[in-house]
Protein backbone atom coordinates (compact mmCIF):
# COMPACT_ATOMS: atom_id res chain seq x y z
CA UNK A 1 0.00 0.00 0.00
CA UNK A 2 2.80 2.42 0.95
CA UNK A 3 4.72 1.54 -2.21
CA UNK A 4 1.64 2.27 -4.32
CA UNK A 5 1.23 5.67 -2.64
CA UNK A 6 4.87 6.51 -3.32
CA UNK A 7 4.54 5.47 -6.97
CA UNK A 8 1.34 7.50 -7.34
CA UNK A 9 3.04 10.52 -5.79
CA UNK A 10 5.88 10.20 -8.30
CA UNK A 11 3.55 9.77 -11.26
CA UNK A 12 0.71 12.14 -10.39
CA UNK A 13 2.17 14.50 -7.79
CA UNK A 14 3.13 17.32 -10.16
CA UNK A 15 -0.05 17.13 -12.25
CA UNK A 16 -2.26 16.93 -9.15
CA UNK A 17 -0.52 19.97 -7.63
CA UNK A 18 -1.12 21.91 -10.86
CA UNK A 19 -4.80 20.95 -10.89
CA UNK A 20 -5.18 21.87 -7.21
CA UNK A 21 -3.73 25.28 -8.03
CA UNK A 22 -6.50 25.62 -10.61
CA UNK A 23 -9.21 25.33 -7.95
CA UNK A 24 -9.27 29.13 -7.82
CA UNK A 25 -10.67 29.00 -11.36
CA UNK A 26 -13.85 27.44 -9.96
CA UNK A 27 -15.66 30.65 -9.09
CA UNK A 28 -16.94 30.44 -5.50
CA UNK A 29 -20.61 30.16 -4.64
CA UNK A 30 -20.56 33.70 -3.27
CA UNK A 31 -19.44 35.08 -6.66
CA UNK A 32 -22.07 33.06 -8.55
CA UNK A 33 -24.77 34.42 -6.22
CA UNK A 34 -23.44 37.95 -6.69
CA UNK A 35 -23.92 37.50 -10.46
CA UNK A 36 -27.49 36.54 -9.71
CA UNK A 37 -28.09 39.80 -7.83
CA UNK A 38 -27.18 42.18 -10.66
CA UNK A 39 -29.87 43.59 -12.94
CA UNK A 40 -28.51 43.14 -16.46
CA UNK A 41 -26.40 40.93 -18.72
CA UNK A 42 -23.97 43.83 -19.20
CA UNK A 43 -23.33 44.00 -15.45
CA UNK A 44 -22.62 40.25 -15.47
CA UNK A 45 -20.07 40.72 -18.25
CA UNK A 46 -18.42 43.57 -16.32
CA UNK A 47 -18.12 41.35 -13.23
CA UNK A 48 -16.70 38.47 -15.26
CA UNK A 49 -14.14 40.85 -16.76
CA UNK A 50 -12.62 41.09 -13.27
CA UNK A 51 -11.91 37.33 -13.38
CA UNK A 52 -9.82 34.97 -15.49
CA UNK A 53 -12.45 35.23 -18.28
CA UNK A 54 -11.42 38.83 -19.00
CA UNK A 55 -9.03 38.21 -21.91
CA UNK A 56 -11.52 36.15 -23.91
CA UNK A 57 -14.44 38.44 -23.14
CA UNK A 58 -12.44 41.39 -24.46
CA UNK A 59 -11.30 39.43 -27.51
CA UNK A 60 -14.78 38.34 -28.57
CA UNK A 61 -16.55 41.58 -27.59
CA UNK A 62 -15.59 42.94 -31.01
CA UNK A 63 -17.91 40.36 -32.55
CA UNK A 64 -20.55 39.41 -29.95
CA UNK A 65 -22.77 41.01 -27.33
CA UNK A 66 -24.83 39.84 -24.36
CA UNK A 67 -25.36 36.15 -23.66
CA UNK A 68 -23.70 35.10 -26.93
CA UNK A 69 -20.47 36.80 -25.81
CA UNK A 70 -20.56 34.92 -22.49
CA UNK A 71 -21.27 31.63 -24.25
CA UNK A 72 -18.40 31.95 -26.73
CA UNK A 73 -15.86 33.25 -24.19
CA UNK A 74 -16.60 30.46 -21.69
CA UNK A 75 -16.43 27.79 -24.43
CA UNK A 76 -13.00 28.93 -25.53
CA UNK A 77 -11.83 29.30 -21.95
CA UNK A 78 -12.87 25.70 -21.31
CA UNK A 79 -11.03 24.48 -24.43
CA UNK A 80 -7.85 26.25 -23.29
CA UNK A 81 -8.14 24.70 -19.83
CA UNK A 82 -8.56 21.20 -21.26
CA UNK A 83 -5.43 21.61 -23.40
CA UNK A 84 -3.47 23.02 -20.47
CA UNK A 85 -4.21 19.96 -18.32
CA UNK A 86 -3.17 17.67 -21.17
CA UNK A 87 0.14 19.51 -21.44
CA UNK A 88 1.30 18.53 -17.94
CA UNK A 89 -0.12 14.98 -17.80
CA UNK A 90 2.25 12.04 -17.98
CA UNK A 91 2.41 10.76 -21.56
CA UNK A 92 1.01 7.35 -20.49
CA UNK A 93 -2.10 9.05 -19.07
CA UNK A 94 -3.02 11.22 -22.02
CA UNK A 95 -5.05 8.54 -23.79
CA UNK A 96 -7.30 7.99 -20.76
CA UNK A 97 -7.66 11.74 -20.48
CA UNK A 98 -8.81 11.87 -24.11
CA UNK A 99 -11.31 9.11 -23.29
CA UNK A 100 -12.87 11.21 -20.53
CA UNK A 101 -12.99 14.18 -22.92
CA UNK A 102 -15.31 12.18 -25.19
CA UNK A 103 -18.26 14.06 -23.69
CA UNK A 104 -16.94 17.28 -25.23
CA UNK A 105 -15.79 15.58 -28.43
CA UNK A 106 -19.43 14.50 -28.78
CA UNK A 107 -20.60 18.09 -28.15
CA UNK A 108 -18.28 19.32 -30.89
CA UNK A 109 -19.58 16.77 -33.39
CA UNK A 110 -23.21 17.58 -32.56
CA UNK A 111 -22.43 21.29 -33.02
CA UNK A 112 -21.15 20.55 -36.53
CA UNK A 113 -24.09 18.30 -37.38
CA UNK A 114 -26.57 20.92 -36.14
CA UNK A 115 -24.89 23.54 -38.32
CA UNK A 116 -25.08 21.29 -41.38
CA UNK A 117 -28.68 20.37 -40.61
CA UNK A 118 -29.62 24.06 -40.50
CA UNK A 119 -27.48 24.86 -43.57
CA UNK A 120 -25.29 27.26 -41.61
CA UNK A 121 -21.75 28.30 -42.57
CA UNK A 122 -18.56 27.45 -40.65
CA UNK A 123 -18.11 31.09 -39.66
CA UNK A 124 -21.45 30.87 -37.79
CA UNK A 125 -20.19 28.15 -35.42
CA UNK A 126 -16.40 28.46 -35.51
CA UNK A 127 -16.16 30.35 -32.22
CA UNK A 128 -18.26 27.76 -30.37
CA UNK A 129 -16.11 24.88 -31.65
CA UNK A 130 -13.68 23.70 -28.97
CA UNK A 131 -10.31 22.86 -30.49
CA UNK A 132 -9.50 19.97 -28.13
CA UNK A 133 -8.46 17.26 -30.58
CA UNK A 134 -11.91 16.11 -31.73
CA UNK A 135 -11.27 16.89 -35.37
CA UNK A 136 -9.03 19.49 -36.98
CA UNK A 137 -10.63 22.80 -37.97
CA UNK A 138 -10.20 22.19 -41.69
CA UNK A 139 -12.21 18.97 -41.48
CA UNK A 140 -14.72 20.60 -39.11
CA UNK A 141 -15.39 23.24 -41.77
CA UNK A 142 -15.90 20.52 -44.40
CA UNK A 143 -18.42 18.71 -42.15
CA UNK A 144 -20.45 21.92 -42.01
CA UNK A 145 -20.09 23.20 -45.58
CA UNK A 146 -18.67 20.41 -47.75
CA UNK A 147 -20.33 18.20 -50.36
CA UNK A 148 -21.97 15.07 -48.99
CA UNK A 149 -19.12 12.61 -49.55
CA UNK A 150 -16.44 15.09 -48.47
CA UNK A 151 -18.41 15.90 -45.30
CA UNK A 152 -18.75 12.19 -44.55
CA UNK A 153 -14.99 11.60 -44.93
CA UNK A 154 -14.19 14.60 -42.75
CA UNK A 155 -16.67 13.44 -40.10
CA UNK A 156 -15.21 9.94 -39.78
CA UNK A 157 -11.70 11.40 -39.41
CA UNK A 158 -12.71 12.32 -35.85
CA UNK A 159 -11.06 10.40 -33.00
CA UNK A 160 -14.43 9.62 -31.44
CA UNK A 161 -16.15 8.55 -34.68
CA UNK A 162 -13.27 6.14 -35.34
CA UNK A 163 -14.00 4.61 -31.94
CA UNK A 164 -17.73 4.48 -32.74
CA UNK A 165 -16.92 2.47 -35.84
CA UNK A 166 -15.15 -0.09 -33.64
CA UNK A 167 -18.42 -0.42 -31.71
CA UNK A 168 -20.14 -1.60 -34.86
CA UNK A 169 -21.46 1.67 -36.27
CA UNK A 170 -21.40 1.18 -40.03
CA UNK A 171 -19.54 3.77 -42.15
CA UNK A 172 -21.98 2.92 -44.95
CA UNK A 173 -24.84 3.89 -42.62
CA UNK A 174 -23.19 7.24 -41.79
CA UNK A 175 -22.43 8.01 -45.44
CA UNK A 176 -26.01 7.21 -46.46
CA UNK A 177 -27.32 9.64 -43.83
CA UNK A 178 -25.01 12.41 -45.05
CA UNK A 179 -26.23 11.86 -48.62
CA UNK A 180 -29.91 11.73 -47.61
CA UNK A 181 -29.45 14.79 -45.40
CA UNK A 182 -29.05 16.97 -48.48
CA UNK A 183 -32.81 16.62 -49.00
CA UNK A 184 -33.78 15.64 -45.45
CA UNK A 185 -31.41 17.44 -43.02
CA UNK A 186 -33.35 16.05 -40.04
CA UNK A 187 -31.83 12.60 -40.77
CA UNK A 188 -28.61 13.86 -39.14
CA UNK A 189 -30.48 13.58 -35.83
CA UNK A 190 -30.00 9.80 -36.12
CA UNK A 191 -26.22 10.21 -35.91
CA UNK A 192 -26.56 12.60 -32.95
CA UNK A 193 -28.60 9.96 -31.10
CA UNK A 194 -25.92 7.34 -31.77
CA UNK A 195 -23.24 9.73 -30.49
CA UNK A 196 -25.14 10.30 -27.24
CA UNK A 197 -25.44 6.58 -26.54
CA UNK A 198 -21.99 5.51 -27.69
CA UNK A 199 -20.02 8.09 -25.73
CA UNK A 200 -21.01 6.39 -22.48
CA UNK A 201 -20.31 2.88 -23.80
CA UNK A 202 -16.89 3.97 -25.03
CA UNK A 203 -15.89 5.66 -21.76
CA UNK A 204 -17.03 2.70 -19.65
CA UNK A 205 -15.14 0.22 -21.80
CA UNK A 206 -11.91 2.18 -21.69
CA UNK A 207 -11.83 2.91 -17.94
CA UNK A 208 -13.31 -0.41 -16.75
CA UNK A 209 -10.00 -2.07 -15.94
CA UNK A 210 -8.21 0.92 -14.44
CA UNK A 211 -8.36 0.69 -10.66
CA UNK A 212 -7.30 4.30 -10.17
CA UNK A 213 -10.43 5.37 -12.07
CA UNK A 214 -12.89 3.32 -10.01
CA UNK A 215 -14.47 6.39 -8.37
CA UNK A 216 -14.80 8.05 -11.77
CA UNK A 217 -16.42 4.88 -13.12
CA UNK A 218 -18.95 4.95 -10.28
CA UNK A 219 -19.85 8.56 -11.11
CA UNK A 220 -20.17 7.67 -14.79
CA UNK A 221 -22.60 4.82 -14.03
CA UNK A 222 -24.68 7.19 -11.90
CA UNK A 223 -24.54 9.74 -14.73
CA UNK A 224 -25.96 7.11 -17.11
CA UNK A 225 -28.81 6.42 -14.67
CA UNK A 226 -29.60 10.14 -14.54
CA UNK A 227 -29.51 10.44 -18.35
CA UNK A 228 -31.94 7.51 -18.67
CA UNK A 229 -34.31 8.83 -16.00
CA UNK A 230 -34.33 12.29 -17.58
CA UNK A 231 -35.09 10.65 -20.94
CA UNK A 232 -38.03 8.79 -19.38
CA UNK A 233 -39.27 12.00 -17.77
CA UNK A 234 -39.12 13.96 -21.04
CA UNK A 235 -40.90 11.21 -22.96
CA UNK A 236 -43.60 11.02 -20.29
CA UNK A 237 -44.10 14.77 -20.27
CA UNK A 238 -44.61 14.69 -24.06
CA UNK A 239 -46.70 11.48 -24.03
CA UNK A 240 -44.17 9.66 -26.22
CA UNK A 241 -43.78 5.90 -25.90
CA UNK A 242 -40.26 4.84 -24.95
CA UNK A 243 -38.63 1.67 -26.23
CA UNK A 244 -36.07 -0.43 -24.40
CA UNK A 245 -33.48 0.30 -27.10
CA UNK A 246 -33.76 4.02 -26.32
CA UNK A 247 -31.94 3.51 -23.03
CA UNK A 248 -28.20 3.96 -22.55
CA UNK A 249 -26.59 0.75 -21.32
CA UNK A 250 -24.04 0.50 -18.52
CA UNK A 251 -25.67 2.26 -15.59
CA UNK A 252 -26.61 0.81 -12.20
CA UNK A 253 -30.29 0.56 -13.17
CA UNK A 254 -30.97 -2.45 -15.41
CA UNK A 255 -32.79 -2.13 -18.71
CA UNK A 256 -35.76 -4.04 -17.25
CA UNK A 257 -35.93 -1.70 -14.24
CA UNK A 258 -35.84 1.33 -16.52
CA UNK A 259 -38.58 -0.10 -18.72
CA UNK A 260 -40.66 -0.74 -15.60
CA UNK A 261 -40.16 2.88 -14.50
CA UNK A 262 -41.11 4.06 -17.97
CA UNK A 263 -44.46 2.29 -17.70
CA UNK A 264 -45.41 3.94 -14.41
CA UNK A 265 -47.69 6.94 -14.11
CA UNK A 266 -45.89 10.27 -13.75
CA UNK A 267 -46.48 10.69 -10.01
CA UNK A 268 -45.47 7.09 -9.27
CA UNK A 269 -42.36 7.53 -11.45
CA UNK A 270 -41.28 10.72 -9.63
CA UNK A 271 -41.86 9.01 -6.28
CA UNK A 272 -39.70 6.03 -7.31
CA UNK A 273 -36.90 8.32 -8.54
CA UNK A 274 -36.98 10.04 -5.15
CA UNK A 275 -36.66 6.63 -3.44
CA UNK A 276 -33.75 5.57 -5.65
CA UNK A 277 -31.71 8.72 -4.98
CA UNK A 278 -33.05 9.44 -1.48
CA UNK A 279 -34.30 12.91 -2.30
CA UNK A 280 -37.55 14.78 -1.69
CA UNK A 281 -40.10 13.83 -4.31
CA UNK A 282 -39.88 16.39 -7.14
CA UNK A 283 -43.12 18.03 -8.24
CA UNK A 284 -42.35 17.74 -11.96
CA UNK A 285 -39.76 16.55 -14.51
CA UNK A 286 -37.80 19.83 -14.52
CA UNK A 287 -37.41 19.73 -10.73
CA UNK A 288 -36.33 16.09 -11.01
CA UNK A 289 -33.66 16.91 -13.62
CA UNK A 290 -32.25 19.74 -11.51
CA UNK A 291 -32.12 17.56 -8.38
CA UNK A 292 -30.43 14.65 -10.20
CA UNK A 293 -27.87 16.87 -11.91
CA UNK A 294 -26.96 18.35 -8.54
CA UNK A 295 -26.34 14.82 -7.24
CA UNK A 296 -23.96 14.12 -10.14
CA UNK A 297 -22.16 17.44 -9.64
CA UNK A 298 -21.63 16.72 -5.93
CA UNK A 299 -20.44 13.19 -6.73
CA UNK A 300 -17.78 14.64 -9.05
CA UNK A 301 -16.62 17.09 -6.40
CA UNK A 302 -16.38 14.25 -3.88
CA UNK A 303 -14.29 12.23 -6.35
CA UNK A 304 -11.88 15.13 -6.75
CA UNK A 305 -11.27 15.40 -3.00
CA UNK A 306 -11.48 11.69 -2.10
CA UNK A 307 -8.85 10.47 -4.55
CA UNK A 308 -5.81 12.76 -4.28
CA UNK A 309 -2.64 11.82 -6.13
CA UNK A 310 -4.65 9.79 -8.65
CA UNK A 311 -5.43 10.13 -12.31
CA UNK A 312 -9.15 10.22 -11.49
CA UNK A 313 -8.83 13.39 -9.40
CA UNK A 314 -6.88 15.09 -12.19
CA UNK A 315 -9.06 14.23 -15.16
CA UNK A 316 -12.36 14.92 -13.42
CA UNK A 317 -11.42 18.60 -13.03
CA UNK A 318 -12.88 19.65 -16.43
CA UNK A 319 -16.29 18.40 -15.22
CA UNK A 320 -16.05 20.71 -12.21
CA UNK A 321 -15.07 23.65 -14.39
CA UNK A 322 -17.94 22.87 -16.74
CA UNK A 323 -20.40 23.12 -13.84
CA UNK A 324 -19.12 26.63 -13.03
CA UNK A 325 -19.56 27.61 -16.68
CA UNK A 326 -23.09 26.17 -16.77
CA UNK A 327 -24.03 28.30 -13.75
CA UNK A 328 -22.62 31.44 -15.37
CA UNK A 329 -24.51 30.74 -18.59
CA UNK A 330 -27.81 30.02 -16.82
CA UNK A 331 -27.60 33.35 -15.02
CA UNK A 332 -26.52 35.21 -18.17
CA UNK A 333 -29.32 33.88 -20.37
CA UNK A 334 -31.83 34.42 -17.57
CA UNK A 335 -30.82 38.07 -17.18
CA UNK A 336 -30.89 38.63 -20.93
CA UNK A 337 -34.47 37.37 -21.18
CA UNK A 338 -35.75 38.91 -17.96
CA UNK A 339 -36.26 35.71 -15.96
CA UNK A 340 -36.93 36.26 -12.25
CA UNK A 341 -33.95 35.83 -9.93
CA UNK A 342 -35.57 33.03 -7.91
CA UNK A 343 -36.43 31.08 -11.05
CA UNK A 344 -32.79 31.27 -12.20
CA UNK A 345 -31.52 30.24 -8.76
CA UNK A 346 -33.65 27.08 -8.87
CA UNK A 347 -31.67 25.68 -11.80
CA UNK A 348 -28.18 26.50 -10.50
CA UNK A 349 -25.94 23.70 -9.24
CA UNK A 350 -24.26 25.16 -6.15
Amino acid sequence: MLLKQVLNAQRYGYAYARVCAMKSLLLPKSFILSLLRVNSIQEIIEMLERTHYRELLVKYSRKYRGYRLVEVATSQYFANLVKKIASFLHERDRYLYSVVLVKWHASNLKLLLNARMRKREWVDVEDMFMDIGTINKENAKVVVEGKEHDAFKAFISSFFVKEMLKFGLSPVYIEKIFINAEKKPEELVNIKTKIDKMQYAFMLREIENHEELSLLRDVLKKDIDVANLCLIGKFKAQNIDIKQEDFIAGGNLTQNRLFHLANMGMNEFLKEVANIFKITQPKDVLEMEIALKKIIAHARIKTFYRSPLSLGAIIIFPFLQEETIHNIRKIAVGKEFGVEKERIKEVLVL
